[in-house]
């Protein structure tokens, strides 16, 4: 990450700088998923929690999964389009904490391998050992083409760009689970039948 825009985030969180983002959240035709960037900037913890808690048109939010270059693409636009071009980035959902390998943090492809990358020249560089959150830039830097990613501390605060799809999956009942609940309630059966003849 280079110094100069860790200094800018630094100044965001510092200022407050920015709100929640009032506009409504933006179709993408590339897999029908509704995305929105947040303009309050706030560390990936936190930005990964609100994301989360967040929800439109009944779909569940959070931080956005880049998978393409025409997904990574249309992101950056929308970062864009929303604050121009004056330090535009924010989050988005990878971290490469857990073995060093840049995977989904969030939404249904959490804790996949990311096969899509899309690295600013020189980067990722792990300044300090680190960084391993990513940060999305929408706009064109000097040395690098339009769109791509750095690697930051998340205890930095960024904006970020939540993505509305469908909703994550919830874990399944383990099978044995119905056959515990039919084996519990024949055991109330007999106890219950026990006590009925006892009565006669």
């Amino acid at each position: 990450m280079k110094l100069g825009y860790a200094a800018a985030a630094i100044a965001l969180a510092a200022f407050g700088f920015g709100h929640a983002a009032q506009a409504t959240p933006v179709q993408w035709s590339g897999n029908g998923h509704y995305y929105e960037l947040i303009t309050t900037a706030l560390d990936y913890d936190q930005a990964d929690a609100a994301a989360s808690a967040s929800t439109y048109n009944g779909l569940t939010g959070y931080l956005a999964t880049i998978s393409s270059s025409a997904e990574n693409t249309f992101v950056a636009n929308l970062i864009q389009d929303t604050v121009g071009n004056d330090q535009a980035e924010a989050y988005i959902g990878s971290s490469n904490l857990l073995d060093g390998q840049w995977r989904f943090q969030a939404g249904p492809e959490h804790g996949q391998l990311m096969s899509f990358l899309s690295f600013e020249p020189g980067e990722p560089n792990n300044v300090g050992d680190s960084e391993h959150y990513l940060e999305l830039y929408g706009y064109s830097l000097p040395d690098g083409p339009f769109a791509v990613w750095n690697d930051v501390n998340g205890a930095l605060a960024f904006r970020y760009v939540v993505e509305y799809g469908t909703s994550v999956a919830q874990t399944p009942l383990p099978a044995t689970l119905p056959l515990m609940a039919s084996a519990i309630g024949g055991l109330g059966f007999v106890g219950w039948r026990r006590r009925t003849l006892n009565a006669l």
